[in-house]
């Protein structure tokens, strides 16, 4: 694969939401939308350019449809053909720039797929031969239309060179799925702007 960019910022937004009942994407948080917002931290580390996953988001269409997250990154792969990725869905409104960034330099230190914790994502991914293989055995060849289960971002991780980093403030990896979540991120980012030191 002849690369075009070092590093692709991917915001996968390609669910159905159907936990939240409407598009998570476009819902509004501190002025912005979960996609902008999601847009603005990954140009604030340093990638190439930044990419939506989800036509029904205003983004890249799926090559391969109902594929899951994994199906998302393979088309990005395909369609961008980057040298690595830096992927962060949207629903995760609490991350920050500093950590993502962080996640991107030890990634690419290593050149090894990396994440937080026991988080899959967000992640730095190394867009390497075994990555490439595994996902062109699982889509490329028919071998997901075969048995309708498309496979998890952890088997393909487990094809690659990965490690996790240590990520102490766990409320950084809290998801968005439903209504009530969407609320909680809510008051939870207003009592992390209620305690920030003045300057």
């Amino acid at each position: 694969m002849e690369f075009q960019y070092e590093c692709l910022g991917v915001v996968l937004a390609g669910g159905q939401s159907q936990r939240m009942g409407q598009n998570k994407a476009l819902l509004n948080l501190e002025d912005s939308t979960l996609k902008q917002r999601s847009v603005n931290l990954l140009q604030q580390c340093g990638v190439d350019k930044v990419v939506v996953s989800g036509a029904n988001s205003g983004g890249a269409p799926d090559l391969i449809s109902n594929a899951g997250p994994l199906g998302g990154i393979y088309s990005i792969i395909n369609t961008y053909r980057p040298a690595s990725i830096l992927v962060l869905p949207v629903d995760m409104p609490m991350m920050d720039a500093k950590h993502l960034q962080q996640l991107r330099i030890k990634g690419a230190l290593a050149n090894k797929i990396s994440y937080f914790n026991e988080s899959a994502l967000p992640a730095y991914i190394p867009v390497s031969a075994p990555f490439i293989d595994f996902l062109n055995d699982s889509f490329a060849h028919g071998q997901f239309k075969a048995n309708s289960k498309a496979p998890s971002l952890r088997q393909a991780f487990s094809k690659a060179s990965s490690q996790s980093i240590a990520l102490q403030d766990g409320k950084l990896l809290f998801n968005t799925n439903t209504p009530q979540e969407f609320e909680q991120a809510k008051k939870m980012l207003g009592k992390s702007a209620f305690s920030r030191p003045i300057e």
